[in-house]
């Protein structure tokens, strides 16, 4: 019976530390119980790259292609992009993350669309602010001067 009671203390003792933020011995006391599930969602829920990326390192290291992959899905932005092609380079995850690589290709080309059209708005703006000062009188005199000359 306290076998039986032991791996389910683990998982509450784990999901306890996932609640009061102590990510690290949570995700620890996952792996220990092979609740990877539960350990991928902590670390996403950490909101902290450290902690996603030690996971990544841990699940690459014993050679978890499913639980890599899940990890970069579960936890994508906290995920950096050279850490991920590292490991997957390294051990040869390539066609794992060939899914992350595209959705990593396909954000950097909507930001520098975003890019592009903020920078085209600025400089239209920009421009426009030039043809006015341009445009307006100098320190406020106008053509209608009133100059008495004789």
């Amino acid at each position: 019976m306290l076998t039986l009671l032991l791996p389910l203390s683990l998982a509450v003792a784990a999901h306890l530390y996932a609640k009061n933020s102590k990510w690290d011995r949570s995700i620890q006391l996952s792996k220990e119980d092979k609740l990877y599930k539960d350990a991928i969602a902590t670390a996403a829920s950490s909101g902290s790259v450290d902690v996603a990326e030690e996971l990544l390192t841990y699940f690459a290291d014993v050679g978890s292609r499913e639980c890599f992959l899940a990890t970069t899905y579960a936890a994508f932005d906290l995920m950096r992009p050279d850490t991920v092609e590292e490991f997957s380079w390294r051990k040869a995850f390539q066609d794992v993350v060939m899914p992350y690589r595209l959705q990593v290709s396909r954000l950097q080309s909507e930001k520098v669309v975003a890019l592009e059209k903020r920078l085209e708005s600025l400089t239209t703006k920009a421009s426009e602010e030039e043809k006015e000062e341009n445009s307006a009188p100098i320190l406020g005199l106008t053509n209608n001067l009133a100059i008495g000359w004789s």
